[in-house]
């Protein structure tokens, strides 16, 4: 069952009506969806050690975009007050935001030497984009679905995990004699359990199972055969 769509009221005050008219339109949000996107796009353009006035275009645009969403969260609490906390997305922005704040204080004052760690904090703001699923019906049909599924996931994880236990015993009880060669190795071995365990995990990833099927299958290989030489240098 869909759950009914919050209406946020309309408060008394006239500016206070006014802005809230205005950071409620479909317009705005598409404007601050728009620039969310076009950060990730910044961010999807950085590379490491890559030249310095790229690197200060894309500092700057960042900060653009950061005064940007705090004037956003800005008005949307001077025209909602205490209503824009009960709203778990709002919260949500506003967390982002606050990392972001906290983030760049760091960088210009240099109180905390976090070194690169400031570029993993600025990374936080691109959970913004998780608004989408609130705009979009047909997603956040499926995100509320999987909120809902998602304690039997654990279910099914624990019977996956319980075959896989029974096969890593048949595993040490079948193959722990298996010589090593090839792929069959040190890492990818049925000589206990543990060492059997991760060898079928690898297996079921897909990381190379026929390699380590073949070196199963192998009966002998060159490397371990005896040459008979008749003379000795």
């Amino acid at each position: 069952m869909q759950k009914p769509k919050v209406v946020v009221p309309t408060p008394k005050q006239k500016w206070k009506a006014c802005l809230n008219n205005f950071v409620h339109t479909d317009q705005f949000e598409a404007f601050i969806l728009s620039l969310i996107i076009i950060n990730m796009v910044i961010f999807m353009c950085h590379k490491p050690r890559q030249d310095k006035d790229l690197e200060f275009y894309f500092e700057v645009i960042n900060y653009v975009f950061l005064v940007i969403f705090v004037l956003e969260a800005i008005l949307k609490i001077a025209c909602m007050g205490r209503k824009y906390f009960k709203d778990a997305y709002n919260v949500f922005d506003f967390t982002i935001i606050s990392i972001a704040l906290v983030s760049l204080f760091m960088q210009v004052t240099g109180i905390v030497d976090i070194g690169n760690q400031t570029s993993i904090l600025r990374v936080f703001r691109l959970g913004r984009v998780l608004r989408l699923i609130n705009k979009a019906q047909q997603l956040r049909m499926i995100f509320n679905t999987f909120l809902i599924t998602l304690p039997s996931l654990g279910s099914i994880g624990l019977l996956l995990l319980l075959i896989l236990f029974i096969y890593t015993i048949l595993g040490v009880e079948m193959f722990s004699m298996l010589r090593r060669q090839g792929t069959i190795d040190e890492w990818a071995n049925f000589e206990g359990f543990m060492q059997s365990f991760f060898t079928l995990i690898r297996v079921a990833t897909g990381e190379g199972w026929n390699f380590v099927m073949d070196d199963m299958l192998r009966q002998q290989q060159s490397n371990f055969i005896c040459i008979k030489m008749t003379k000795y240098d």
